[in-house]
C-alpha cells in the first residue's frame, strides 16, 4: 500500500542547558532527518544488523567511532540515496546567540525610545549593529546579561540587566564611528535610566525560548514545511530525541506553529514564515528505539567532529557530502551574519545614487530623528 506521509527525526548536540558559556561545547547543533518513510519501522532491521556487525546494540556514533562508522556508512549512504532522504542542519554559536539577544533587547526601538526606528527594523542595519555591540561587550558583560534573561525573579533580572549595561557603557569609545557611538551610547544610557521599559524578565516558557534548542527548532519546522510543500506530502509525525530540559517547551512550540496559518508576514526588508507542519504529531523518543534519530545522531557526530578539525574517515567525508547536497542549512553566528552583510549590504553601500534620492534619504532620517526625540520627551514611567 502506497502512503503519502512524511516523518521527521530530530537530534541535537552540544547541549549545555542554560549554560551557554561552556568552553568545551561552544556550538549547538541540530539535525532533522526528513523522510517519506517511517525510518523507525523500515530501517530498524537494517540498522540492527549493521550495529550487530560492529558488536554494538545500536548505531550510536560516539560509541562506534570512526573505525565503526567506516564499516556502516557506505550502506547507510546507499539507503538515504535510494529513499531521497532530506536533512535540516542547524548550527548556533552560543556566545553569538547571547549577543543577538542583547541586540534585540537594548536596540528594539519599540521599547527603547533612544533608538531610531530604522536602526532596529531594517534587517541589514540590525545585523550591522550586532557587530558594533560586539566591540562593546566582553565575556563578563554577556554572562551577566544572560543571567538577567534566565533570572526567575523580576527584581533581580532588572538589577542584573542594569549592572551589565553599566559595565558595557565604559566601552562605548571602542565603537569606530561617531554616529554609532552616539546611538548605542544613548540606547544603553536610556535603558539604564528606564529599565522598567525594557523586556528582560519573562515567565518560564518564554525564558526557555531563548535557549538554542528553541532557536533552532523554529527554522527546522519551517524547513520541514517547505519540504512538505515540495513533496506535496503532509507531515505525519515529528520525533525528537529525548531532552528533558526543554521537552515541554518543544511540544508547545510545535503546537503553536502547527496551529498557526501557513502564511508569510512581510516587514520592511524581511519575510517571516508563520505556521508550519499542520496537523502533525510531535513525540519525544529514545535514541535506542528510533532508527531515524540514530541517523540524525550519526550526522551530528560527523559534523561536530569535522568542525573541530578531527578526522572522520573517507566514508565520513563522502557521507557528509551526500547529506549536505540534500540539506537546508541554518546558522546563527557572527560568521554567517558577516557573510550576509558582505553579500547583501556592501553592494548597496557601493551603489551610486542620484542627488534627489540622497536628499530624500536625508529628509527621512531627519524626520526619524525628530520622532526619536519626541518619543524620549513623551516617555513617562
Amino acid at each position: 500500500m502506497v502512503t503519502c506521509d512524511m516523518f521527521v527525526f530530530i537530534d541535537e548536540s552540544g547541549n549545555t542547558g542554560p549554560n551557554l558559556f561552556d568552553c568545551e561545547q561552544p556550538i549547538f547543533y541540530s539535525v532533522a532527518v526528513i523522510s517519506k518513510r517511517d525510518l523507525d519501522v523500515d530501517y530498524a532491521p537494517e540498522f540492527s544488523r549493521l550495529a550487530n556487525s560492529c558488536g554494538a546494540p545500536t548505531l550510536h556514533a560516539a560509541e562506534l567511532g570512526v573505525a565503526g562508522l567506516e564499516k556502516v556508512l557506505p550502506e547507510i549512504q546507499r539507503l538515504i540515496k535510494r529513499d531521497t532522504i532530506r536533512f535540516f542542519i542547524g548550527e548556533i554559536n552560543k556566545r553569538d546567540l547571547v549577543l543577538t539577544k542583547l541586540t534585540d533587547t537594548i536596540l528594539d526601538s519599540h521599547e527603547n525610545r533612544a533608538v531610531p526606528w530604522h536602526i532596529y527594523n531594517v534587517r541589514m542595519l540590525r545585523l550591522l549593529n550586532v557587530f558594533k555591540l560586539s566591540v562593546v561587550v566582553d565575556e563578563s558583560n554577556l554572562m551577566m546579561f544572560w543571567d538577567a534573561l534566565m533570572e526567575i525573579s523580576p527584581v533581580r533580572a532588572q538589577q542584573k540587566f542594569v549592572d551589565s549595561l553599566r559595565s558595557m557603557e565604559t566601552n562605548i569609545g571602542k565603537i569606530p564611528d561617531a554616529r554609532s557611538r552616539q546611538i548605542i551610547g544613548d540606547a544603553i544610557r536610556w535603558a539604564i535610566d528606564h529599565p522598567e521599559a525594557i523586556s528582560v524578565y519573562s515567565i518560564k516558557p518564554v525564558r526557555l525560548g531563548h535557549l538554542p534548542h528553541l532557536v533552532a527548532f523554529t527554522p527546522a519546522l519551517h524547513a520541514i514545511q517547505r519540504q512538505s510543500e515540495y513533496w506535496s506530502r503532509p507531515v505525519t509525525e515529528i520525533r525528537h530525541h529525548q531532552e528533558s530540559l526543554v521537552a515541554d517547551a518543544l511540544r508547545k512550540r510545535h503546537e503553536l506553529l502547527s496551529r498557526a496559518p501557513i502564511t508569510t508576514l512581510e516587514w520592511v526588508d524581511t519575510s517571516y514564515p508563520v505556521g508550519a507542519v499542520p496537523d502533525s504529531k510531535f513525540r519525544i523518543v529514545k535514541s535506542k528505539d528510533s532508527a531515524g534519530v540514530q541517523l540524525a545522531d550519526i550526522v551530528l557526530w560527523l559534523i561536530k567532529r569535522e568542525r573541530e578539525g578531527s578526522t572522520i574517515g573517507s566514508s565520513g567525508i563522502d557521507f557528509l557530502k551526500r547529506v549536505r547536497r540534500n540539506s537546508e542549512p541554518f546558522e546563527l553566528s557572527l560568521r554567517a551574519m558577516n557573510e550576509t552583510l558582505q553579500k547583501e549590504f556592501i553592494p548597496i553601500m557601493k551603489m551610486k545614487m542620484p542627488e534627489s534620492q540622497l536628499a530624500e534619504g536625508h529628509r527621512l532620517l531627519a524626520e526619524i530623528e525628530q520622532r526619536r526625540k519626541a518619543a524620549i520627551a513623551e516617555y513617562k514611567k
